[in-house]
């Protein structure tokens, strides 16, 4: 291709899978930079992701994806303080509300430091997060979970948290 901006069209047709082009080249990979259209109507911005360019793996096939997500907001609800800005200090019987936005989220890891309980309830909103009547959650309350050395990590299941702290 001559150097410059060039204008190509692509019609791609699958029967078994989601239509893909794979693009490999400067400045080629750059999502903002392409549009597709499935309708012959409605241009708009491709989907791109990383974990797609992959030849031989169908764009629709199932992928393990691992990415940090940090959170919207960090809410003291009881004598919490904000450590920084992911970081939280809970003292005994403190609890914080930590929201990251996102529907869908497969686990929480975070490090704890001291000795105690800690407990995890998971809501697709603040108000369920917050819910203390197990009945009516739509999610599996989790089980609390001690811990006594330092860096210790925790996986929970969830969008929205509230962690609630009892010990020293």
């Amino acid at each position: 291709m001559p150097a410059g901006r060039s204008s190509l069209l692509f019609e791609v047709t699958t029967d078994d899978s989601l239509p893909c082009i794979i693009l490999k080249g400067a400045g080629l990979e750059n999502p903002y930079e392409w549009q597709v259209i499935m309708d012959k109507e409605h241009w708009t911005i491709s989907e791109s992701a990383v974990m797609y360019n992959k030849p031989g793996v169908l764009s629709d096939a199932p992928q393990d994806m691992v990415s940090r997500i940090k959170p919207s907001q960090i809410l003291p609800i009881r004598n919490a303080e904000i450590q920084g800005k992911d970081g939280v200090s809970i003292r005994k019987n403190d609890y914080v509300l930590i929201d990251f936005f996102h529907i869908e989220m497969e686990a929480l890891i975070f490090r704890a430091k001291g000795k105690g309980t800690i407990t995890v309830c998971v809501g697709e909103t603040s108000e369920e997060a917050l819910e203390r009547d197990d009945k009516k959650l739509e999610q599996i309350p989790t089980a609390a979970c001690g811990f006594a050395r330092r860096g210790q990590c925790h996986h929970f299941a969830g969008p929205c948290f509230q962690i609630c702290f009892t010990g020293v």
